[in-house]
């Protein structure tokens, strides 16, 4: 990831209380000669003026400045003109450059068997959290394999699996089309499609989609550019943005401009209705009332088994129908479960926590740290006094630790159980230009308290032992009570320790805005 700093003199936070809105962006003012201009949709108004003091908001800036390339939102320079506002930097972010890679020309010299290859060696250079590649060479990795024979589309594909095993990483694999397709239960807009911006941002179908998918039989194909989302131009959109135009419920329709694009240049738009279709198991196949065993409370017991496109909505709805019922506690059984898409996870967590909660840290190749924060849920007021606990055991991994971490670092829920698996890092999904594809490992993540997760796991705050899991579980067996006062005694110890951290952080300092203005540029680095 590119660094980025402070051009001109240090920045003041007497005027940081005052801002205005482009179309696309917050603009900030820093000082009498610059201005920052952050994305519309990476900056939360609310948040910004909740913090109490300046420093505390330019905080928050710089934080919503500092956003991680996996993620895809776009780096900002900073201008020293006195009257210029802020623009995006030229150079795209490293996830832009990385995602834009099936796009990019390859060398003409190359036949078609051998820039399928250059297509896997490209998302590995640019986008591998490991950036050592295992202790390789990885330019002479490209020479070297440039001059193997490949007759035939097998032999590229045993080649790229040879490639991708040199990183030494059980994660990162590739996917033969049949395989790529499967991975369609993790679309979460029940679209069918796989949209990536490319170089010159527009939004375009990076990957085939399934005949039987919505897209697919709506005849949309890969290469296409899609212009509108139910009326909405997508030029430039962040992929938070395109995610949540494209999010619905089964069944709902989705209406896109799409047009086909031949090199250059496109044809004529076209208006394209699909109904979206997400073609996965119910994630949550076990979900009731128990009364506690000294009969105080009713107890909502949900299963939830995998973190597919339909877990956020089947999470949702069980909780939903156990309220009616009268559920004042919540038991979420995440034993075996081994993850999967880890907006999944925030979402979850945010049906239990209120807006801005920091659910998980990122971290990408560069260190480059990232906030994953939750989204306002109708849910979270209706349950914000229900006591919650989650189950675990040592096959809870990935995105299960994800929501476990994030709902304990909060004080939100206690765990109990066993120590769940230890996966702490994130793999990312690339399509190539014939419907194959890679699973590339391209960030690792941390719990909101800066817990290392991989290789350690999350150990419960009970344990417990457990039953098999193909025996039925009791959620009477949880002690609630106990759950209830641990909840409690979090909190309380995180109070405290915030009043400490005030009086560390923000001491009466004449040198306390210089300090500042240098740890701010660190974090870019």
């Amino acid at each position: 990831m590119d660094s980025i700093g402070f051009i001109g003199s240090t920045p003041s936070f007497h005027n940081l209380s005052s801002f205005h809105t482009t179309r696309s962006c917050v603009i900030l003012p820093l000082n009498s000669n610059s201005k920052l201009c952050l994305p519309l949709m990476s900056f939360d108004k609310d948040h910004y003026f909740s913090q109490s003091n300046h420093v505390s908001r330019f905080k928050y800036a710089l934080a919503t400045l500092s956003t991680a390339a996996v993620l895809g939102m776009p780096l900002l320079s900073l201008s020293s003109g006195s009257s210029s506002i802020l623009k995006p930097a030229a150079a795209v972010e490293q996830k832009q450059k990385l995602i834009a890679v099936t796009f990019a020309s390859t060398d003409t010299d190359l036949d078609e068997e051998h820039r399928l290859l250059e297509e896997v060696w490209n998302l590995v250079s640019l986008g591998a959290l490991d950036t050592t590649y295992n202790g390789h060479d990885w330019e002479a990795i490209k020479n070297e394999f440039r001059d193997k024979e490949l007759p035939n589309r097998a032999a590229t594909y045993a080649a790229s699996r040879d490639m991708l095993k040199l990183l030494g990483d059980r994660y990162t694999r590739f996917l033969t089309p049949e395989a790529f397709a499967k991975m369609s239960k993790f679309d979460l807009s029940g679209s069918g499609m796989l949209l990536m911006p490319d170089s010159s941002q527009r939004l375009v179908v990076a990957a085939p989609p399934a005949k039987d998918s919505a897209a697919g039989q709506a005849g949309i194909v890969r290469g296409d550019v899609v212009l509108e989302i139910d009326g909405k131009p997508t030029f430039g959109l962040s992929p938070y943005e395109v995610a949540k135009s494209l999010a619905g419920d089964e069944g709902t329709k989705l209406q896109l401009t799409v047009a086909t694009s031949t090199g250059s240049t496109l044809q004529e738009p076209r208006q394209v209705s699909i109904t979206r279709h997400f073609s996965v198991k119910n994630p949550v196949p076990e979900a009731y009332l128990k009364t506690s065993r000294d009969g105080s409370r009713n107890i909502g017991y949900i299963r939830l088994t995998e973190f597919n496109a339909s877990c956020t909505n089947a999470v949702r709805k069980a909780i939903l129908d156990l309220e009616a019922q009268g559920a004042d506690s919540y038991v979420l059984d995440i034993r075996e479960n081994p993850g999967g898409v880890l907006d999944g996870a925030v979402e979850i967590s945010g049906l239990f926590m209120p807006k801005g909660t920091t659910a998980v840290l990122v971290v990408d190749r560069s260190g480059t740290e990232e906030q994953m924060k939750v989204t306002p849920s109708e849910l979270a007021k209706l349950v914000d006094k229900d006591t919650l606990a989650l189950v675990t055991n040592r096959k809870s991994a990935s995105s299960s630790e994800v929501l476990a971490g994030a709902l304990r670092d909060n004080c939100r829920a206690v765990t109990v159980g066993t120590r769940t698996y230890g996966k702490g890092i994130i793999q990312g999904v690339f399509g190539l230009s014939d419907g194959s594809g890679v699973v590339l490992t391209v960030a690792k993540y941390q719990t909101p308290k800066h817990h290392e997760i991989h290789g350690i796991g999350i150990e419960p705050d009970f344990p417990m032992r457990l039953p098999p899991s193909w025996l039925e579980f009791n959620p009477a067996s949880v002690d609630m009570s106990k759950a209830a006062e641990k909840t409690k005694m979090c909190r309380t110890d995180d109070q405290t320790a915030e009043v400490d951290a005030l009086d560390t952080l923000f001491p009466s300092d004449p040198n306390l805005q210089n300090m500042l203005a240098t740890s701010s540029l660190l974090l870019f680095q």
